[in-house]
């Protein structure tokens, strides 16, 4: 439907220039496919010289279409976002936004629209009550008449399901009455994701203007990344035990180096002192770039990797304590960690296998890299610690990889009450 409605922009009198931008490029290539049939195979406009030239490789993601009247239609990739910077566009989609950062719409696309006060359309699969739920109610309101959305369950398509919902292979999809995929994959329904992993989120209470704190230290989470993202969170524990985290780090293509430096730039140019980093023991080098460039501890302890203890502690801290206030506070410009958490989800089964059985539990591999930070980071505050937190003060020694008493006087002013210490040099403790 997209794709169709942005024919006649490609076959109109005035030249006009469009992308479909996907979450990759293979993404994007679903309504670029249906454009290619038409244009290309059922219209043969090619022969009729009516196309100046094409491409549909998806393996390097040249796909386009380029008519001779001018118009041109790209598929573009949300991975590479330096690439969506600087284009007139006179019409967008957006496909699979709910995928998609709403920091990809808003920083890139959005502004590339505003010379032609061109349109865009957002086709996609509900993902639970994120950015694109909101897009969604913008389209329901009578007061943002820029606006219109429309919900379409599989079954009103009368060509392929003649019986409605009562089609026997809709019937067939439907596991139980309130099978959260059905209702989600064939129903278009906004409900929680299918499998979240952090259901407990809420963006309403756990999103808002998060400032810095003189007097609290900073913390820097952190996994490590190069194609993937290297992602990095400045957090701010209170000594109530609620973490204020205040800002991110989210960079590809760059090396360890590169990353760590940027952070320190960051954090002089921002005035925060930085109390340690906490990462991934998979990475010792990480480690000790922390402690080169910063002149920082870096903890990475390898049982801070256990997923379903760190999942639960994380749940922990999502969850709202009897005061009905949250142990976690995320700052408004921190969208990769927003983007991130409403899309984490478990692995699906493979096909072909039935989702009821006791499969393993773990995470979908993709856009996780914040995720894995914050939980590093919980676990080794949390329950690395948690017998010593609030009551004593602790230092990690990196050789034996264990937590040991501190050789130091018991009247010494190591902060504040909540703390946790760390302290060594090259060969020890």
């Amino acid at each position: 439907m997209a794709a169709a409605e942005i024919e006649p922009y490609l076959l109109g009198v005035e030249p006009t220039r469009g992308w479909i931008v996907g979450p990759e490029y293979k993404t994007g290539e679903k309504e670029f496919r249906y454009l290619w049939q038409d244009v290309i195979l059922t219209m043969k406009l090619k022969q009729l010289g009516l196309v100046k030239r094409a491409a549909y490789n998806m393996r390097t993601g040249e796909m386009y279409i380029e008519m001779a009247n001018g118009s041109r239609v790209d598929v573009m990739s949300a991975e590479h976002a330096d690439g969506l910077v600087g284009e007139g566009l006179h019409w967008l989609i957006v496909s699979e936004a709910a995928k998609q950062s709403p920091q990809i719409w808003e920083k890139y696309l959005r502004p590339a629209l505003a010379d032609y006060k061109g349109k865009a359309i957002f086709p996609s699969t509900p993902e639970g009550f994120n950015w694109y739920y909101d897009v969604y109610k913008l389209g329901q309101d009578d007061r943002y008449n820029e606006w219109d959305s429309w919900r379409y369950p599989s079954w009103e398509n009368p060509y392929v399901y003649p019986g409605g919902f009562d089609d026997p292979e809709i019937q067939g999809q439907m596991r139980t009455p309130d099978d959260p995929h059905f209702w989600q994959e064939i129903g278009a329904d906004f409900r929680s994701v299918v499998g979240l992993i952090y259901p407990e989120w809420d963006a309403q209470k756990h999103v808002r203007p998060v400032e810095y704190n003189p007097a609290w230290p900073v913390d820097i989470a952190y996994d490590p990344g190069f194609a993937n993202a290297f992602a990095g969170l400045y957090i701010q524990q209170d000594p109530m035990d609620t973490l204020h985290v205040i800002g991110e780090h989210y960079e590809k293509q760059k090396t360890r180096y590169q990353n760590v430096e940027l952070m320190r730039d960051h954090c002089e140019a921002q005035g925060w002192t930085i109390r340690c980093a906490y990462g991934d023991a998979a990475d010792p080098d990480t480690a000790a770039t922390f402690r080169q460039l910063m002149g920082v501890p870096a903890v990475a302890m390898e049982e801070a990797k256990e997923w379903s203890r760190g999942v639960d502690a994380v749940k922990d801290v999502l969850a709202a304590p009897g005061s009905g206030e949250s142990r976690l506070q995320v700052d408004v410009k921190c969208e990769n960690f927003r983007r991130e958490i409403e899309q984490y989800k478990t692995r699906q089964p493979p096909r072909g296998r039935d989702p009821r059985e006791n499969l393993k539990e773990e995470p979908q591999k993709k856009d996780d890299h914040l995720m894995d930070a914050f939980r590093y980071y919980v676990m080794h505050k949390f329950v690395i610690g948690a017998d010593a937190h609030l009551t004593r003060d602790m230092i990690i020694d990196p050789v034996i990889d264990k937590l040991i008493e501190p050789p130091v006087d018991r009247d010494t002013d190591l902060g504040a009450v909540g703390d946790t210490f760390f302290s060594w040099d090259r060969i020890g403790v």
